[in-house]
């Protein structure tokens, strides 16, 4: 049957394969509910990592995988994930290029669940905003829209909030570059 189930799911060599080709109905991804633990407080930053390749993208969407992270006080922004762009899925014209076929290392950074600027393999590509909707405060990643499909890979995703020391932003960002595992 149409739109049943989640994507095929493969774990090798530590890389999490979504591959949803097969129906564009499927919707499978992780949500996890953090209320009270996701907004960074005066002073510290969200900071979200991960480490994502889209090969084949199908359907009336421009994007099947995306992230999404809402705040306590239901802020919430959202990004997408085509072959060859990143775009932002509650600001209208907000989109970066990425080049096809590779991974890409993305760094998402917030000071108040208002703002937000993404970087992609190490470069500024995105500044933008939350906006309201309602609800809970969340994190959510994977294969995200019923209407499109795709094959994509995530090697890591990571979340928190970090407490930078006064001029230290830029070493924290060199930091959270170290630390994860690099993949050719």
């Amino acid at each position: 049957d149409r739109y049943q189930g989640g994507a095929y799911r493969t774990l090798e060599d530590g890389i999490l394969t979504y591959d949803s080709l097969y129906d564009p109905g499927v919707f499978d991804g992780s949500f996890v509910q953090m209320p009270g633990q996701i907004d960074p407080d005066p002073g510290e930053l969200l900071v979200v990592e991960w480490r994502l390749k889209v090969d084949d993208l199908v359907g009336w969407s421009q994007y099947d995988p995306a992230l999404a992270v809402k705040s306590d006080e239901a802020w919430v922004m959202g990004l997408g994930f085509g072959v060859e762009q990143v775009l932002s899925v509650f600001e209208e014209g907000v989109s970066a290029a990425i080049k096809p076929g590779v991974f890409h290392s993305y760094v998402l950074r917030s000071p108040d669940m208002r703002t937000y600027e993404l970087f992609i393999d190490g470069q500024l590509a995105l500044q933008g905003v939350f906006v309201h909707r309602a609800g809970k405060s969340y994190v959510g990643w994977g294969d995200a829209v019923q209407g499109g499909a795709s094959l994509h890979h995530w090697d890591y995703f990571r979340f928190g909030v970090v407490v930078p020391e006064p001029g230290s932003v830029a070493l924290l960002g060199a930091v959270i570059a170290c630390c994860g595992r690099r993949r050719a």
